[in-house]
Parts: structure tokens; sequence; C-alpha cells
């Protein structure tokens, strides 16, 4: 199952929701989250108001996606949509229902292991401490950073030249996991004193 189609259906589980709704919802709930991450890494400023704005862009980018998703889930029965008082309303169907336990019984399953791969010039440095009593979604997370080109430098650390996929993110935090992790960027590479001795010159 698709990130975005778990989501939606996640968010219908509670009741009807008003399409429109439904949208801000989705986007309140990660994607505009994930996009101020992702121009934060980018070294992008958080405050453009031109024509040009990628937060603007990501917004047009994601309605587009969520009714090519819309619509999908509705094709399959996933779905159904009612209209009351000029407002079109959607609702997740038994099968939707069905399909959404189904996906959430077994959460630490590599369904979303599939993240963009996207090489970056600078080092991530990924360092996590998560408990043992997490350590299958643990050993998930190791092999997404596998599949992500990283390489372990010593325990519970990592390091590749790929950045950090926005959906992964997403999910480390509705795994309730992303407390453990952190990210970073290497703006020099060598041990400690190396960088320390190359800074005062």
């Amino acid at each position: 199952m698709h990130k975005k189609t778990y989501t939606i259906l996640s968010l219908l589980k509670e009741g009807a929701i008003e399409s429109a709704k439904l949208f801000l919802d989705l986007w309140e709930s990660g994607y505009r989250a994930r996009h101020s991450y992702y121009r934060k890494m980018r070294g992008e400023s958080m405050f453009k108001t031109t024509e040009s704005n990628p937060d603007q862009e990501e917004r047009r980018r994601t309605m587009k996606s969520y009714y090519e998703c819309i619509r999908c889930l509705e094709r399959d029965g996933l779905i159904s949509k009612t209209k009351e008082n000029r407002k079109r309303y959607i609702t997740i169907t038994k099968e939707g229902l069905r399909t959404l336990k189904e996906q959430q019984a077994d959460r630490s399953k590599s369904m979303f292991v599939d993240y963009e791969k996207k090489k970056i010039q600078k080092n991530i440095l990924v360092i996590f401490d998560i408990p043992e009593r997490l350590r299958k979604k643990r050993g998930w997370f190791r092999v997404v950073l596998e599949e992500l080109g990283f390489h372990l430098i010593q325990k519970s650390v990592w390091m590749g030249k790929s950045i950090i996929p926005r959906d992964l993110i997403d999910d480390l935090k509705e795994m309730k996991i992303l407390q453990y992790i952190h990210f970073f960027e290497v703006e020099k590479m060598g041990s400690l004193e190396t960088v320390n001795n190359n800074s005062k010159k």
C-alpha cells in the first residue's frame, strides 16, 4: 500500500470527511512539515513569497496526487463519495476498513521500504538508539538505511550520501521511533582531533 493511501484511509476511519478538509488534513499531517525539513536540508529560505515559492509548488503537486489517489481508492471500493449541500464527502467502506486493519496489523514489515534514493554531495550521519523492545522496527530501519546506500561505521552509527526521503521521516514518526533517531550533515571528514586542528588554521 502506498504511503498516501494509508494516510487517507487512516484519516477516514473515524467517519466521513469533506473532500477539501480531507486534503487539508493530509497536508497538515505531514506533507508541510516534511517539505519544510527538506528545504532546510537544501539550505533554502523558509520565507520566500515569490510565485516560484517551492512550498506552493509542493502543495499543487500534493493536491494533484491526492485527487489521483482518491479516484483509485474509489475505483478499488475502499472509499465512497457522497454530495450534501454542495459539498462532497468521502467515507471509508467496509473493504477499506478491512484493508487498513490488515496494514496496521504489521507496520514493522517492509511495506514502506521502497523509498526514493537520491544522491547528494554532503555526507549524512545517522545515529540512533532504538530500545530493545522495538527491535523489529530497529531491524526494519537498518534495512531501509542499507537500501538507501548507507553503511555502518560503528554500532547504530551509519553514514551515506543520500538525502533522507520525506516519506521515511513521516513513517518513522508514525512508528513512534523518530525520537530515537538523529540526522546530521557532515561538513568535514576525519577524527574530531583532525577536524579541530583544521578549523584553527
